[in-house]
């Protein structure tokens, strides 16, 4: 197997009740370091993980879990409490099917933790499985920056792909969100031409989000060919109460208006109605004295 390892790091979004908080509050900021082989040449293998919370207060009930195409099977790590400033390390054994084609495939690593009060929080984040050949892809994805209203009206979340082969794809797109955050679909299937774009939404909403909280948000991208090709698309949602809902918008200023353009229809027609009242009433006149 080649030893080499991928090192991939994010940080976690911080426990959102601390950000209104006065600045000697106390906080979670939990991080993680993850790697695996960079070419997996078995159908078993390893994927490790060091967790180090950089708050100043412990996280507690912290679990880590992998969310992983299919063919690949693990378990789930409970850790438990994750004191500040130490580091805990996590390893999941992996098995992959036999039958899996070769490729690369994109796979999440999501971390679940709470704070002092038992409130929940959870992030994920990418990493790459390159399964017995690394496969390079064309495809690429952006997630736009999104505000979702904090009291559960649906948002757009609204992914960008670009297709840059000459050749058209079929991408499987997998969406993956904290647990604060909820969506009708997680999945979707997309036709792309060649060197063509394409604009997919989805539509989310919170779900137990603090207001000012900030989550990464991260979107799978894969597409079979001659191997098994698979890319990331990622981005940032924040929870805001100033906001009202995308779906079934309308403008403050609409229901005014309509009263307004009623209003003087109402007085167009008080004016406009006597007269072609009395155009009608001439013409029949005229009709009478001089019939055909």
């Amino acid at each position: 197997m080649d030893s080499k390892a991928i090192i991939v790091f994010f940080a976690s979004i911080s426990a959102a009740m601390m950000l209104a908080a006065p600045a000697n509050a106390s906080y979670i900021s939990m991080t993680m370091t993850f790697s695996a082989p960079n070419i997996i040449d078995s159908d078993s293998f390893s994927v490790n993980v060091t967790l180090v919370n950089k708050g100043d207060e412990p996280a507690y009930d912290v679990s880590v879990g992998l969310n992983l195409p299919q063919g690949f099977d693990h378990e789930h790590v409970f850790v438990g409490t994750c004191h500040p400033n130490v580091e805990y390390p996590v390893s999941f054994k992996v098995k992959a099917d036999e039958s899996l084609a070769l490729g690369t495939y994109p796979g999440i690593v999501k971390l679940h933790y709470a704070d002092a009060n038992s409130y929940p929080f959870s992030n994920v984040g990418p990493m790459f499985i390159r399964y017995r050949a690394a496969a390079p892809t064309k495809i690429r994805g952006s997630i736009d920056a999104a505000n979702i209203s904090s009291d559960g009206s649906p948002s757009k979340l609204r992914l960008r792909l670009s297709n840059l082969d000459q050749d058209k794809r079929s991408i499987d797109i997998s969406l993956h969100l904290p647990n604060e955050v909820r969506a009708k679909e997680t999945s979707k299937t997309v036709l792309l031409g060649p060197k063509t774009e394409s604009l997919v939404e989805f539509e989310v909403e919170n779900f137990g989000a603090l207001p000012g909280s900030r989550y990464s948000v991260v979107a799978g991208l894969s597409f079979e060919g001659d191997m098994h090709h698979g890319s990331f698309a990622q981005g940032i949602i924040e929870i805001r109460d100033d906001i009202e809902s995308e779906k079934d918008f309308l403008p403050a200023w609409l229901p005014a208006a309509s009263l307004i353009a009623l209003f003087f229809a109402f007085l167009l027609y008080q004016f406009i109605g006597p007269i072609i009242a009395g155009k009608k009433d001439r013409q029949a006149k005229t009709r009478e004295r001089n019939p055909r």
